[in-house]
């Protein structure tokens, strides 16, 4: 500050170093000088998008690394761990310097976007950016009722790994809690029946219906226990395996009603299923989504 005023005052010359380095007490930082002079507007003959790299550089070769919280250079410059600073990232994403920086990184030539790390203060914009960021499907009502959870585990552990907020995810959504829990199935499709092996309230059951296809067979055998549900929309998608830990598997999304057919006034939800079956995929996420009905009605 004293360096930028020393300007303004009529200095000609302004002492700094790359980084800071130099005496024990260190020296003012190029960096920040050349930035500060110009956001008020003061042509400096620098390459600035030069500057980022150029700290690296510094960083390697005098081997005095770069503290994670320095300015404009540092990691945490682009990391946010609250939830009102993430919440304001995101919602200016794409505007440039966004909400709490003074300019575009890309003029030093920093390049990478902002970091979402979730802590106890985040919220459910964390968990629905770190989660879509990590090729997951999402929406923020899911991401509104993994949070308490996702929470809890951070303020015994601290800041949360994409990898443990992903198995957080996997746990509550593809196995949803609930009276219903889906062991497996099989299908005799020449008689179009299909067997259903599940747990229901802790009891085992093996229940059988007859119909077209696997998701009818399923709908119907879950109205046979008195369950009223019915389909409004269904989706499926192939998953990566860089997300999946296996070659590949299927995503499947079904949207439920509560009540029967034609009742436009029930509780909506979204059931996700997932197996390397897409059949299995498919009845995973009517158990779910069924899951999610009978415990908002209880």
């Amino acid at each position: 500050a004293t360096t930028v005023e020393s300007f303004f005052a009529g200095a000609t010359q302004l002492e700094t170093t790359v980084n800071g380095l130099g005496e024990r007490a260190g020296n003012t930082n190029l960096c920040e000088v050349a930035c500060v002079l110009q956001n008020c507007s003061v042509e400096v003959p620098l390459r600035l998008e030069e500057i980022y790299e150029s700290a690296l550089l510094m960083a390697e070769w005098s081997r005095v690394p770069l503290p994670e919280k320095a300015p404009l250079v540092g990691a945490d410059v682009i990391s946010h761990r609250s939830g009102i600073h993430q919440d304001g990232t995101v919602k200016t994403k794409g505007q440039g310097k966004g909400a709490y920086r003074a300019f575009d990184l890309t003029l030093i030539g920093r390049e990478e976007g902002d970091r979402l790390g979730f802590t106890s203060q985040s919220g459910k914009t964390a968990v629905f950016e770190i989660l879509h960021g990590a090729g997951l499907p999402i929406t923020l009502e899911e991401a509104a009722r993994l949070q308490p959870a996702l929470k809890k585990l951070s303020e015994a552990h601290g800041e949360l790994s994409e990898a443990e907020i992903v198995k957080v995810y996997e746990e509550r959504i593809f196995n949803a809690p609930g009276p219903l829990r889906f062991l497996d199935m099989t299908a005799d499709h020449g008689a179009e029946q299909f067997t259903f092996h599940f747990e229901h309230q802790g009891r085992e059951q093996r229940q059988s219906a007859r119909a077209t296809g696997p998701i009818e067979a399923c709908t119907q055998m879950l109205h046979a226990l008195g369950i009223e549900f019915h389909l409004v929309e269904y989706r499926q998608q192939a998953m990566d395996a860089e997300h999946a830990e296996a070659a590949a598997y299927a995503l499947s999304e079904i949207v439920l009603r509560g009540g029967r057919e034609g009742a436009a006034t029930g509780p909506l939800v979204i059931g996700r299923g997932k197996d390397t079956d897409t059949v299995k995929a498919n009845v995973k996420a009517i158990f779910n989504g069924v899951n999610l009905l009978l415990t908002q009605a209880s």
